[in-house]
């Protein structure tokens, strides 16, 4: 996997112009329904990914430029790979299943690994808390207790609840993502 990346780690290729996002998570969290939500405005049938996924949409600017949605495997073994991504990082997605409270405390503990990453420090991050539309999922304020996310970390651009059938809110969390991408500094 780290071969398949690296291609696109030097400024001089044309992707590397481009903002990669990472979208990252734990299996069925709703990474992969969240881009097919982006490519095709519209749920389908749900395909995990295995090892990535890379996606490409024009920006809603006249520079040219694209973003590159990469969506990583989320396995246990997939996740060993995601380390080869993070230089050409320059924003991510961590998505969470917030009904599945079983999986909180591996989601907590991938996430202080991404937050204490020193390749990451400056790389804007937002949580999105999927799957609100079921019942006994936990909202954002409650994510963020249960994350342990008090601390202050400053390129965490926020966590979101959101379910993939709100497309207005899932746009608003990725500009809020690409605007802290954009500036490099808090969100």
């Amino acid at each position: 996997m780290g071969k398949e990346v690296s291609k696109f780690n030097k400024k001089s290729d044309k992707v590397a112009s481009n903002q990669n996002i990472l979208l990252l998570g734990l299996s069925r969290s709703g990474k992969s329904t969240l881009l097919t939500k982006f490519q095709a405005g519209k749920e389908t049938e749900y395909i995990p990914t295995e090892g990535f996924k890379l996606s490409t949409y024009p920006k809603d600017d006249k520079s040219g430029s694209c973003i590159n949605l990469w969506d990583l495997g989320g396995s246990t073994i997939e996740r060993l790979g995601w380390q080869f991504f993070y230089p050409v990082a320059d924003g991510i997605i961590y998505v969470i299943d917030s009904e599945d409270k079983s999986s909180f405390e591996e989601n907590k503990r991938q996430l202080q690994e991404i937050l204490n990453n020193i390749k990451l420090q400056q790389v804007p991050l937002v949580i999105l808390a999927n799957k609100q539309d079921l019942h006994g999922a936990v909202n954002e304020v409650e994510m963020r207790r249960v994350l342990d996310l008090n601390n202050s970390y400053d390129m965490l651009c926020g966590i979101f609840g959101t379910s993939m059938s709100d497309e207005s809110a899932i746009a608003s969390h990725l500009h809020a993502l690409i605007s802290g991408m954009e500036t490099k500094n808090n969100c």
